[in-house]
């Protein structure tokens, strides 16, 4: 027990010496600020996963988010921890480790399906409530084989990169169609789509800097920030003009 945890130190203490911002840990350089920023972000996206994550314990309608989204959203995540590994960048690391809240998520998810089918006594909607939720878990089924088998396949990790936000896109537009067609934004937290507004944000900001200042090739970064940022704001002012309407 003692020298698994003697080796984790030590592959913890190699990755921290290896990786970029250790290197140039002389004073304040974008690289330092980067690793200042992560904390917030960490902070941030915590604070909006764990308040879908409650939002979906007291869900007690149907109209609940689809389990395929947070499934796509957690490879996502996970890409970009060993796009961090890659870059030797703990700031990237860092970051993307909340993804693993995503895990929470897709369980209280499956609970808070099965729960509501078993609390709906009409027959014929139970069946219905039933096929939808084994589509949707073939669904997330398909998108994690596939996503799996691109990461065993594809070498180029900024590509992997645009390939999983692509994914993850995909998961995202039929959930926006949805929510525009049934005018229902209870599915989703107004705190999950601002906390990952502002992380992608933040992203963006760091891939440029550290592109311009740093000369570090991190294309699949900002390309991904870039159209993460975009399309949680076009989230945003849907969900804000749907909830207008109402209280209006």
């Amino acid at each position: 027990m003692n020298n698994k945890k003697g080796g984790l130190i030590l592959f913890v203490k190699n990755i921290i010496r290896e990786s970029i911002e250790f290197q140039h840990s002389d004073g304040i350089n974008p690289l330092t600020i980067g690793l200042f920023l992560s904390i917030i972000v960490v902070a941030l996206q915590v604070w909006g996963l764990l308040s879908q994550n409650r939002k979906i314990n007291k869900h007690k309608s149907e109209d609940l988010m689809p389990l395929y989204f947070f499934v796509c959203q957690f490879f996502y995540f996970g890409i970009y921890v060993v796009y961090g590994f890659d870059l030797r960048s703990l700031t990237i690391i860092i970051s993307n480790l909340p993804g693993i809240i995503f895990l929470l998520i897709i369980y209280s998810l499956i609970k808070c399906k099965k729960r509501l089918i078993k609390q709906t006594s009409n027959g014929v909607i139970r069946q219905k409530m039933v096929r939808r939720l084994k589509i949707d878990q073939l669904t997330s089924l398909s998108y994690s084989i596939i996503l799996i088998s691109l990461f065993i396949l594809v070498k180029d990790r900024d590509l992997l990169i645009i390939i999983f936000l692509a994914a993850a896109i995909s998961s995202i537009t039929p959930l926006i169609y949805g929510i525009i067609k049934s005018k229902n934004t209870k599915g989703i937290g107004a705190k999950y789509i601002i906390a990952f507004m502002a992380s992608s944000f933040i992203w963006l900001v760091y891939g440029l800097i550290i592109k311009i200042f740093w000369k570090i090739d991190d294309i699949g970064l900002i390309i991904s920030s870039l159209i993460a940022f975009l399309a949680t704001v076009v989230m945003l002012i849907i969900y804000k003009k749907l909830n207008k309407k109402k209280s209006g």
